[in-house]
């Protein structure tokens, strides 16, 4: 079962989000909008840029942990030729 979208904000942050868009929108785009489309608007934007943020946070952390293991291991054994 797929998860849900809803447990991905706290209502802390739809809140905010919702007031940062309809600022947006009033200061970008002369536009008034009500808390519905706010939270329809951030609703899609979480829907389809978050798969892909995601993966790509996932993917750079583990190129970055990658790296580091390959660090640890160079310095482990540069340690035992020394020991040897």
């Amino acid at each position: 079962m797929a998860r849900s979208r809803d447990s991905f904000l706290t209502e802390e942050e739809k809140d905010d989000l919702v007031e940062k868009t309809k600022a947006y929108f009033e200061q970008e785009r002369e536009e008034q909008l009500g808390n519905m489309e706010s939270f329809f608007i951030i609703d899609y934007f979480v829907k389809e840029l978050g798969p892909i943020i995601s993966s790509k946070v996932i993917r750079r952390f583990k190129e970055q942990v990658e790296m580091k293991l390959e660090d640890a291991e160079v310095e482990v054994m540069t340690n035992l030729d020394f020991v040897n």
